[in-house]
Protein backbone atom coordinates (compact mmCIF):
# COMPACT_ATOMS: atom_id res chain seq x y z
CA UNK A 1 0.00 0.00 0.00
CA UNK A 2 2.87 2.15 1.00
CA UNK A 3 3.92 2.15 -2.85
CA UNK A 4 0.16 3.18 -3.72
CA UNK A 5 1.25 6.64 -2.56
CA UNK A 6 3.88 8.11 -4.57
CA UNK A 7 2.59 6.75 -8.05
CA UNK A 8 -0.77 8.88 -6.92
CA UNK A 9 1.23 11.08 -5.54
CA UNK A 10 2.71 11.79 -9.57
CA UNK A 11 -0.68 11.94 -10.90
CA UNK A 12 -2.11 14.87 -9.20
CA UNK A 13 0.44 17.29 -10.77
CA UNK A 14 -0.18 15.51 -14.65
CA UNK A 15 -4.43 16.19 -14.05
CA UNK A 16 -3.49 20.19 -12.86
CA UNK A 17 -1.67 20.45 -16.02
CA UNK A 18 -4.83 19.00 -17.88
CA UNK A 19 -7.06 21.16 -16.01
CA UNK A 20 -4.86 24.24 -16.68
CA UNK A 21 -4.60 23.33 -20.63
CA UNK A 22 -8.15 22.95 -20.67
CA UNK A 23 -9.16 25.72 -18.77
CA UNK A 24 -7.06 28.22 -20.88
CA UNK A 25 -8.34 26.76 -24.06
CA UNK A 26 -12.01 27.58 -23.55
CA UNK A 27 -10.92 30.93 -22.22
CA UNK A 28 -10.18 31.68 -25.36
CA UNK A 29 -12.93 30.05 -27.56
CA UNK A 30 -13.09 31.10 -30.82
CA UNK A 31 -9.27 31.56 -31.34
CA UNK A 32 -8.55 28.17 -30.45
CA UNK A 33 -6.01 26.53 -32.85
CA UNK A 34 -7.14 23.31 -34.01
CA UNK A 35 -3.54 21.68 -33.95
CA UNK A 36 -3.26 23.07 -30.49
CA UNK A 37 -6.54 21.03 -29.86
CA UNK A 38 -6.08 17.49 -31.30
CA UNK A 39 -2.26 17.57 -28.93
CA UNK A 40 -4.34 18.39 -26.07
CA UNK A 41 -6.84 15.54 -27.01
CA UNK A 42 -3.74 13.04 -27.37
CA UNK A 43 -2.41 14.22 -23.82
CA UNK A 44 -5.65 13.47 -22.22
CA UNK A 45 -6.19 10.36 -24.00
CA UNK A 46 -2.56 9.26 -22.86
CA UNK A 47 -3.18 10.41 -19.39
CA UNK A 48 -6.62 8.54 -19.01
CA UNK A 49 -4.35 5.35 -20.39
CA UNK A 50 -1.70 5.99 -17.14
CA UNK A 51 -4.48 6.03 -14.93
CA UNK A 52 -5.77 2.87 -16.05
CA UNK A 53 -1.89 1.31 -15.60
CA UNK A 54 -1.78 2.92 -11.95
CA UNK A 55 -5.07 1.43 -10.56
CA UNK A 56 -3.77 -1.71 -12.53
CA UNK A 57 -0.66 -1.52 -10.32
CA UNK A 58 -2.47 -0.43 -7.35
CA UNK A 59 -4.08 -3.97 -7.57
CA UNK A 60 -1.17 -5.67 -8.39
CA UNK A 61 0.54 -4.61 -5.52
CA UNK A 62 -2.21 -5.59 -3.52
CA UNK A 63 -2.62 -8.47 -4.65
CA UNK A 64 1.48 -8.85 -4.35
CA UNK A 65 1.72 -7.66 -0.45
CA UNK A 66 -1.67 -10.39 0.37
CA UNK A 67 0.78 -13.12 -1.22
CA UNK A 68 3.40 -11.73 1.01
CA UNK A 69 1.18 -12.15 4.04
CA UNK A 70 0.02 -15.77 3.49
CA UNK A 71 3.43 -16.95 2.75
CA UNK A 72 5.31 -14.95 5.76
CA UNK A 73 2.03 -16.47 8.10
CA UNK A 74 2.81 -20.04 6.74
CA UNK A 75 6.45 -20.16 7.45
CA UNK A 76 5.68 -18.99 10.92
CA UNK A 77 3.23 -21.81 11.03
CA UNK A 78 5.45 -24.27 10.03
CA UNK A 79 8.69 -23.24 12.20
Amino acid sequence: MAFLIPILALCIPIVAIIAGTYAKVNGQKGTVNPELRTKIAALEEKVLELEKDNLNLGKTIHELEDKQNFLTRLLEDKS
